[in-house]
């Protein structure tokens, strides 16, 4: 079954990419990769593609560590990504990526299957995370909350469905990691606590509920828990 590595995120897009014919705009065919038509969102969707090289080298690191795996694959993507024209065609960047270089990124991927635990998102499940971010969202604007604490969560949600749109590049620990965020500092804030206590635990219940059904549904360890306590037995010590 496939895991969620770096290596396989990557693959995928190159393996898309190649797919596109070379004569497109650049910048068209990135758009297409990468979910969106918004420039400014996939100008920051391509840094994120950028920095997967890195964290392909550092799960490599992690996970693989007696293993003589070259980085001329990391070479030929930075090269690839320096060089582009964005306002030219797409050969600019796919031209310069051989299918050497991604047969060995997959190789790489299919090597980190083998050791890492944490299971993919479907389509379905972040639709599902989605839609209880909308449904969050709502509980927000309606709880009778001062307007910091109203601005707060909201902007914490915006962060959190960026995660889940960018789940396909970035993976789900940025989508616990903003999760995270909101229940660390209920847990640890006491004067938060008590405004969250009084008008908002509805929308903690919520949050907890979603981080749940990503660690449910991926295997992943909740990334605020160093200990073995369960993630709503801290939130109900918090909240009682």
């Amino acid at each position: 079954m496939p895991t969620d590595n770096p290596a396989a995120r990557l693959h995928e897009i190159l393996r898309r990419g190649k797919a596109i014919k070379k004569d497109v705009p650049c910048l068209g065919a990135w758009m297409t990769l990468l979910g969106t038509q918004n420039r400014e969102e996939v100008h920051a969707r391509v840094g994120a593609v950028m920095g997967l090289p890195e964290a392909v080298k550092q799960a490599i690191a992690l996970h693989l560590p007696e293993d003589d795996i070259s980085d001329h694959w990391a070479n030929v993507l930075n090269n690839a990504f320096t060089n582009q024209h964005m306002a030219g065609q797409w050969a600019s960047f796919i031209g310069q990526v051989d299918d050497t270089t991604i047969h060995f990124v997959g190789m790489i991927a299919k090597l980190l299957n083998r050791e890492v635990s944490v299971q993919v998102l479907t389509d379905d499940k972040l639709a599902e995370l989605a839609a209880g971010i909308e449904g969050l969202r709502s509980t927000v604007l309606e709880a009778d909350l001062d307007r910091d604490t109203t601005r707060y969560l909201l902007r914490q949600l915006r962060r959190l469905k960026k995660a889940i749109d960018e789940y396909h590049i970035t993976g789900g620990e940025p989508i616990l990691d903003s999760v995270e965020v909101v229940l660390g500092r209920v847990v640890c804030d006491p004067p938060f606590r008590e405004k969250m206590k009084d008008k908002g635990q509805a929308i903690v219940e919520g949050l907890a509920i979603l981080a749940n059904a990503v660690t449910v549904a991926t295997g992943m360890a909740p990334l605020m828990l160093a200990t073995a306590v369960p993630l709503m037995e801290l939130i109900r010590e918090a909240i009682p």
